[in-house]
């Protein structure tokens, strides 16, 4: 039933006219997208670190920060650079790269230091270089 004969030859049909999905080319269904993984792991994170462990009087968010600041005391550097991080921003420092000089003043200052220090080594040598 799943094949019919053409000329002789034996073909498979198409059933996939009934797998099309109902709304029209160019058009979704769900504009914003299937939610990602991570974007589920944080709210739960952030639904625990609210609640309030049983026989505790601050939320595990909070004990969680105590526990790092008591770890660090203790001199835990893991624990120090993780508080840190989330103190103070990351320190960016700009520079401007800018040069200076142009390319030709760059060579004519290689050029004339070149020449004075082989003079120097020549004069040291008791030889005298010609200009």
């Amino acid at each position: 039933m799943g094949k019919a004969k053409l000329n002789g030859q034996a073909k498979h049909r198409s059933n996939t006219g009934n797998l099309r999905p109902p709304w029209k080319p160019g058009e979704c269904p769900n504009p914003a997208g299937r939610p990602t993984k991570d974007a589920c792991i944080r709210q739960w994170v952030r639904e625990l670190a609210s609640e309030i462990p049983d026989g505790e009087s601050m939320p595990w968010a909070q004990l969680v920060a105590l526990a790092m600041y008591r770890k660090a005391s203790r001199g835990d550097t893991h624990a120090a650079r993780l508080i840190l991080d989330r103190i103070e921003p990351a320190v960016t420092v700009t520079a401007d790269l800018t040069p200076a000089l142009s390319r030709d003043e760059v060579i004519s200052e290689i050029a004339a230091n070149s020449r004075d220090a082989l003079s120097r080594w020549a004069a040291a040598d008791g030889l005298i270089l010609e200009n």
